[in-house]
């Protein structure tokens, strides 16, 4: 009876312990922190990656309805995207039809492109195109018109709809029926990184780790276009032009610098009275380019036993140059050394302080008396909106003509250093008052277009002389007079001024046309009045295009052969 009363008491203490022990284990007494207690009772805050793209939302995808019916073609599946980095210049190989360069912007064909970077494409009725590239997070549409580069971009993930207006580097171009797109816009909009080098279509692309490369792209167009990036690009994206006007052998001297009648003019009507009849040419041009064929110089000293020293009687009468609209000039003649170099270098000097740039090469020694020996190192580049112009100038004499070593070696310098796109050569040669080229004039002109020039300006005759055409370049082989105050009277009063255009258009390519208008060099056709002037007589302004062997004065393009030359 005792046995079974402790038996009973012993099993409820067993129970009232293991009871106790298991309310210990599920709620064991730890000690939390007030403000933890109350963190914990908050729910977590919910994290929304799309807020700082909020400006770009729209309520549906309106703007691709016009694209809803259309069937999406997949890219050339000649390009398949094998990994995450590829190099366009192996692209390129073997499909040079596919690529091409505007403005120094790269770019692909829309096959090539949609093929790499997978997109799928549709074009509609109203010659618009759509992209579309599924991006992992959400799909991105691009909406292009041909010929235009403002776009759309409409980025989507389930209900988020998201757009803006975007600009790319450059227009989509039409081409024999291909559509060639910026290939650096794609890249960003699908998320890759692209590494690029001196080569436009030398780049590589690999992809970023950019959860939201379209919406980021949104944000980066609209940054460029606040910072003036895009206006910026699209200055240079258009035709660029330069052009200059050449003109014959100009003197504003005298034999040994004694005054004539011109003097008197001078100083009643001041330097700028002269050339006021060619005002408004020369207004048209970037450079007015003339051969002088005096210095200006106080030095007595005359060249020895030489017919004519030529020098300004009043040293400011190079006036007559600025005033005038003349901006370059040759100086590499046989009258640079009339006044021995003291006489040159001061001339020099001259021009610098007037603000005319000068050109000429002449590292030749002679004892000929018409030539001295002056040794002048000198060219000069003038560049306009991205084109760039060379000027050379030489001696071209049987007896001391320049070394080929020494042009080839400046024009070398022109084209790899100073990367000029157009090289005109100034040539100091032939016979005088005779309308007839020597073989020597033909021999080196050709040569120096072999060499690399791409416009060879002749003088010495004082007469014109013909042009010719060679490798579709012009060589001229004598402009006549501009302006000689030392004659009198007019034996031949024809002269040409040349107005040249250089066009470089959307591939880089540069074109040149040539318009040849007649001038009396006198400003009348027997006495000097010192004012040349256009002719305005047919018959005087056929007469000198048939000593150009021309036949007309409307622009030539050379290269093309068209209006060749006679």
């Amino acid at each position: 009876m005792h046995f079974r009363k402790y038996t009973a008491l012993f099993l409820l203490f067993l129970l009232l312990v293991s009871a106790a022990g298991c309310r210990y284990l599920k709620s064991p007494t730890v000690f939390t922190p007030p403000e933890e207690v109350e963190a914990s009772s908050k729910d977590p805050e919910i994290v929304n990656p799309y807020e700082s793209f909020e400006r770009f939302r729209v309520e549906d995808d309106a703007s691709l309805l016009p694209f809803e019916k259309l069937t999406l073609r997949s890219g050339n599946e000649e390009f398949p995207l094998s990994s995450d980095t590829l190099d366009f210049l192996q692209l390129k190989e073997g499909r040079n039809e596919d690529f091409l360069t505007l403005w120094n912007v790269p770019y692909a064909s829309l096959s090539v492109l949609s093929g790499v970077l997978q997109y799928e494409y549709a074009d509609s009725p109203d010659g618009s195109f759509l992209l579309k590239k599924d991006l992992g997070q959400g799909t991105s549409y691009v909406v292009l018109k041909k010929n235009a580069r403002e776009a759309k971009l409409h980025y989507t993930e389930g209900d988020h709809n998201f757009e803006s207006e975007i600009s790319l580097h450059g227009e989509t171009y039409l081409k024999n029926g291909i559509l060639y797109l910026p290939v650096a816009d794609l890249l960003e909009i699908t998320g890759h990184v692209i590494h690029t080098e001196d080569t436009p279509l030398y780049f590589s692309y690999e992809k970023s780790q950019n959860l939201y490369p379209a919406l980021s792209f949104m944000e980066t167009t609209e940054k460029r276009k606040a910072e003036g990036y895009y206006e910026a690009l699209l200055k240079k994206e258009k035709e660029q032009d330069l052009s200059f006007i050449l003109l014959g052998d100009t003197a504003v001297a005298t034999t040994l610098g004694r005054k004539n009648g011109f003097d008197k003019l001078w100083q009643e009507h001041g330097g700028g009275y002269f050339l006021a009849g060619l005002k408004e040419e020369f207004q048209k041009a970037d450079m007015v380019i003339a051969n002088l064929e005096n210095v200006f110089t106080q030095e007595t000293r005359g060249q020895k036993d030489k017919l004519y020293n030529m020098k300004a009687p009043r040293i400011e009468y190079i006036d007559v140059l600025p005033l005038g609209g003349i901006t370059h000039v040759n100086i590499v003649n046989n009258h640079m050394v009339d006044f021995l170099e003291a006489g040159f270098e001061e001339s020099l000097t001259h021009l610098e302080a007037n603000g005319i740039e000068y050109f000429g090469t002449n590292e030749t020694f002679t004892e000929n008396i018409e030539i001295g020996n002056v040794f002048v190192e000198s060219s000069s580049v003038f560049e306009k909106d991205g084109i760039k112009v060379g000027l050379l100038g030489y001696l071209g004499f049987n007896t001391s003509s320049v070394s080929d070593e020494r042009i080839q070696k400046d024009i070398d310098r022109m084209r790899n250093v100073e990367k000029v796109d157009y090289i005109v050569t100034s040539i100091h040669w032939g016979g005088q008052n005779t309308h007839e080229v020597t073989w020597k004039q033909k021999e080196m002109g050709r040569k120096l277009i072999d060499m690399g020039s791409d416009l060879v300006y002749g003088h010495h005759p004082h007469v014109l002389q013909e042009v010719e055409v060679y490798q579709g370049k012009p060589i001229y082989y004598s402009f006549g007079n501009f302006l000689f105050l030392d004659y009198k009277g007019v034996k031949d009063p024809d002269s040409v001024l040349v107005h040249v255009t250089l066009k470089k258009d959307r591939f880089g390519k540069l074109h040149a046309e040539f318009t040849h208008k007649p001038l009396y060099w006198a400003g009348h056709t027997s006495r000097n009045l010192y004012t040349p002037i256009l002719m305005d007589n047919e018959s005087h302004i056929r007469r000198a295009l048939d000593k150009l062997k021309l036949d007309t004065t409307a622009p030539i393009d050379f290269s093309k052969g068209s209006s060749d030359p006679k």
